[in-house]
């Protein structure tokens, strides 16, 4: 008779074999001619069909949450608890947007999301929300639309949060790279908000929302579209730059305020300049 653990022992051996073999349809083969004690081969060979699919899962996988894959972004949020990590493991394509749900870190890995919803029944139409303690990093996040032309486009948001990260992200193509909404957000690593139609960076505040926005940059922002009317942040004010919407820390930007409507009908806001000449 075969002890149990001399089976084990056997088994682990030809699962390692097995993990070497990069085709997984040689895998049955294989098996076919691996089969140590006679008696072997159902065992083997079901543990040769759950390593297949183990590897089909891999390969079909888009994120992941530590061992598990998932095929959409929208599944791995579906299952991830506070505390988790979301890793991509390939670019995708959104058509809706993304929550990343309190206290979850989605790491992009380097990948790109293109983003190719419209606005819909919320105010605002973005790719990646963040909640209470979520985490953004390592990700890039492209736009598809006429970035000339306002509808409301984010490419990362943070709604009526609090503690939320922003790290080592590129956002480009959309009407604006980040909106920081009634939220306080930090910005670490390096932010690039460049190839954004009208601003890199809005801290402001939603109608139905009732705090005030901040932002900490204690990381290094690039917005090499920055001008006049492309400023690198902005926010929502009252006449003469009062009861603004949001504040920046940590920066040495130049800060002005302009009316961008008319004299019957104002649009009070303050531009946040990297560059101090545009500002004059």
């Amino acid at each position: 008779d075969v002890k149990a653990a001399d089976l084990a022992a056997v088994l682990d051996k030809v699962l390692a074999d097995m993990k070497k073999i990069e085709d997984p349809d040689d895998i049955a083969a294989y098996v076919s001619n691996v089969d140590p004690y006679g008696e072997g081969v159902t065992t083997l060979w079901n543990a040769a069909k759950a390593l297949q699919k183990e590897i089909n899962e891999a390969k079909a996988a888009v994120a992941t949450i530590g061992d598990a894959n998932y095929d959409t972004l929208a599944k791995a949020i579906e299952n991830a608890k506070k505390g988790d990590v979301i890793t991509l493991v390939k670019d995708i394509t959104l058509s809706e947007t993304a929550n990343i749900p309190e206290g979850v870190t989605l790491d992009g890995n380097g990948k790109t999301v293109t983003y190719t919803g419209v606005k819909g029944e919320k105010s605002y139409n973005s790719a990646i929300v963040l909640a209470t303690d979520a985490t953004l990093k390592d990700i890039t996040v492209q736009g598809t639309k006429p970035i000339n032309v306002w509808d409301s486009c984010y490419g990362v948001q943070a709604y009526n949060a609090t503690g939320v990260i922003i790290e080592d992200v590129t956002v480009k193509g959309c009407n604006a790279g980040i909106l920081i909404n009634g939220s306080s957000a930090t910005l670490e690593g390096t932010i690039d908000v460049s190839g954004n139609g009208f601003g890199g960076i809005e801290v402001s505040k939603g109608d139905s929302l009732t705090t005030n926005s901040t932002l900490a940059v204690k990381g290094t922002v690039i917005n090499t579209s920055e001008s006049e009317t492309n400023p690198t942040a902005w926010t929502e004010c009252e006449a003469k730059g009062a009861n603004a919407q949001g504040t920046i820390t940590g920066t040495d930007w130049t800060q002005v305020f302009l009316n961008n409507g008319s004299e019957e009908s104002p649009k009070y806001q303050i531009f946040w300049f990297m560059d101090s000449k545009l500002a004059q």
